[in-house]
């Protein structure tokens, strides 16, 4: 079987990426194993993978103007880029691929689907994050509350559009992706979180399955293990909560005097940083948390391997973060959010703690509670790579795949 995986970015053949693209270079190695053909139709390259990395590449052109005439005005209003879908049409004619994998697709646009239906090719849509029903992707209304609009008239109010362009982008939203999304074969999803998601945006529950994120099993790296190292990794965003934590430190300090927390900074908004400085200073932290950024995957793996207890405290409904399987697979032991599709993988109690997603008190509770019996830590590790194994090994998120394939019953 031939699949065709269209992304805007591809690990080890772009810089810019994340969880989201990690999610399907692992979906295409999976098929690969399986002797399945694959080929990725991306962005340009910007960097040469490393020696053992070859995947069958296409790479889309961008193509901003004709005649001296910007194309972005109307790709930002219908999302929908015409010179990519000629592209894609042309290389599907000529590859004839048995199905078309989606994943993140915000710059390539909605061209791939329309392209596809023409050619009468099934198309499976990868959610990984809520760009196509949510105009600020995240389901948080002004990154302060849980949003159920999904392309709504409150949108407006939230993202607040810079021009016309963007206004109109917004205003005609759920028309215009709408027309796109109803010719998608199937919606994929991380979580069972997620897929109810898709379902109140009004979609067809026939037309939504889930099928688990594959993650490296990291089980080889848990040997130094120290249980007053907590760590958090994910970017500094106000989405992804670290202010929670770092405003519940000085009550988990006060009893645990040792406890170090690790910020590994994946990304930054400046505005932000500057706010989680100037927590850091207001509670005199500094001495308590050590920075990381921009280390390789062997230093990673050497810093989780060391760690006790790993948070987790987003501010949004994220689907199935890549640190918390990542985590699960090391057997460290988790405190999350309850929130989005998290409390899916943690067993409250037993592999894991579920704290209150913007409570700093109930998070200082949790990770107290564990810094308090060291022997629990190991055994919430214990538990949680129990229900790795189990669960969401590669054989069974392959077996998920293949029963998406399986044509609907409505």
């Amino acid at each position: 079987m031939k699949i065709i995986h269209v992304l805007d970015h591809l690990p080890y053949y772009h810089q810019k990426g994340g969880g989201a693209e990690r999610a399907a270079y692992n979906i295409i190695k999976l098929l690969e194993k399986n002797k399945y053909q694959n080929i990725a139709l991306t962005l340009p390259p910007d960097q040469t993978p490393p020696a053992g990395i070859n995947i069958d590449i296409k790479s889309l052109k961008i193509q901003e103007k004709i005649i001296g005439w910007k194309l972005s005005f109307k790709k930002r209003i219908f999302n929908f880029d015409i010179f990519i879908f000629f592209q894609i049409l042309r290389i599907l004619k000529k590859e004839r691929p048995d199905k078309i994998h989606l994943y993140n697709i915000p710059i390539i646009s909605f061209a791939p689907i329309l392209a596809a239906w023409f050619l009468k090719i099934p198309v499976y849509y990868f959610i990984y994050d809520y760009w196509s029903i949510c105009v600020a992707q995240l389901l948080t209304y002004q990154d302060k509350e849980i949003c159920h609009e999904y392309n709504g008239k409150k949108c407006l109010n939230c993202v607040k559009p810079k021009n016309f362009s963007e206004k109109l982008n917004v205003k005609w939203r759920k028309i215009i992706h709408n027309f796109f999304l109803k010719k998608v074969t199937k919606f994929i999803t991380l979580s069972e979180a997620s897929k109810q998601v898709m379902i109140e945006a009004g979609f067809n529950i026939n037309n939504v399955s889930v099928v688990r994120l594959i993650v490296e099993d990291l089980n080889r790296i848990n040997k130094n293990m120290q249980a007053n190292k907590i760590l958090y990794t994910g970017w500094l965003q106000q989405r992804k909560g670290l202010h929670v934590i770092i405003k519940a430190l000085p009550e988990i300090i006060k009893k645990h005097p040792n406890a170090e927390l690790t910020i590994l900074n994946l990304h930054e908004t400046p505005e932000y940083r500057e706010y989680i400085n100037n927590l850091i200073s207001q509670y005199n932290l500094n001495k308590n948390i050590k920075w990381q950024a921009k280390i390789s995957r062997e230093e990673f793996e050497k810093i989780l391997g060391e760690t006790g207890i790993v948070v987790i405290p987003e501010q949004w409904p994220n689907m199935s973060p890549v640190i918390l399987l990542e985590s699960m697979s090391a057997s460290k032991a988790i405190v999350a959010s309850n929130i989005g599709g998290l409390p899916e993988f943690i067993d409250n109690g037993v592999s894991g703690y579920i704290a209150k997603h913007d409570s700093s008190e109930n998070f200082a509770q949790k990770i107290s509670d564990l810094l308090n019996n060291p022997k629990k830590i190991k055994l919430f590790g214990e538990n949680a790579r129990k229900k790795f194994e189990e669960n969401f090994n590669q054989e069974t998120i392959f077996q998920q795949l293949l029963k998406t394939y399986e044509p609907s019953v409505v």
